[in-house]
């Protein structure tokens, strides 16, 4: 089968219409709730946002994009400490996919660092959880101590089981997003398979539903991980 170049692919997909079908029979029993906790969390996420964020206007547009309000659409029952922490795990996941899909950020625009980047969070969060033994050194990365927020409360209300399974989701985010950049920056092309492997990864499903597993006490086969 004949092959075509990234750039040849973008070029022909230009000025074409997706239609989205009407979905809101899928999503018939979805939660129409929302959390009586949005007005403060909307405060804590831009608070957390300014802290987090300083280049340029994407902390303002990660507030126009009212993350509390889809954390508490999503979860509208769980305790407050909870929703709080699916919220920043939320956020963490639009921040990530966003720096490893821009060439201009610190993180992806060079591809050993964005490397280097995934290992130390990766190490960090283990240590978090309580999995990994040694703290590793944020020097590089001082970013990356904003997933203390997530570990630590992972850490001291839930078991082991759901702990690795967290972050054994965690892993296959990190090296997926990495996985993407290295492909972008090699101007390649994935197969069909290769790419519904790689994005069901980086789009969070995995990493979600494990949180799910955690905080709404919902239990998922180990087959599935």
């Amino acid at each position: 089968m004949a092959t075509v170049s990234r750039q040849e692919l973008i070029y022909r997909l230009q000025g074409q219409a997706v239609h989205v079908p009407d979905l809101s029979e899928v999503f018939e029993d979805w939660p129409k709730a929302v959390h009586p906790q949005l007005p403060k969390l909307r405060i804590e996420v831009d608070q957390f946002l300014d802290t987090l964020i300083s280049d340029g206007s994407r902390p303002q547009k990660m507030k126009q994009a009212d993350l509390g309000l889809f954390a508490s659409s999503c979860w509208p029952y769980v305790a407050p400490s909870r929703l709080a922490v699916l919220c920043q795990i939320v956020i963490q996941h639009f921040r990530l996919h966003h720096e490893f899909n821009s060439l201009s950020d610190s993180v992806s625009s060079n591809l050993s660092d964005a490397a280097e980047y995934c290992e130390t969070a990766e190490n960090f969060i283990g240590w978090c959880l309580g999995l990994n033994p040694e703290r590793p050194s944020l020097q590089k990365f001082p970013d990356i101590k904003v997933f203390r927020v997530i570990g630590d409360e992972l850490r001291l209300k839930f078991s082991e089981q759901q702990r690795k399974t967290f972050f054994y989701e965690v892993q296959k985010y990190l090296q997926s997003l990495l996985r993407e950049r290295e492909m972008r920056e090699g101007a390649q092309i994935a197969s069909v398979k290769e790419y519904w492997r790689l994005r069901m990864r980086t789009c969070g499903f995995g990493l979600f539903v494990a949180a799910n597993e955690c905080v709404i006490f919902l239990h998922v086969c180990l087959l599935y991980h």
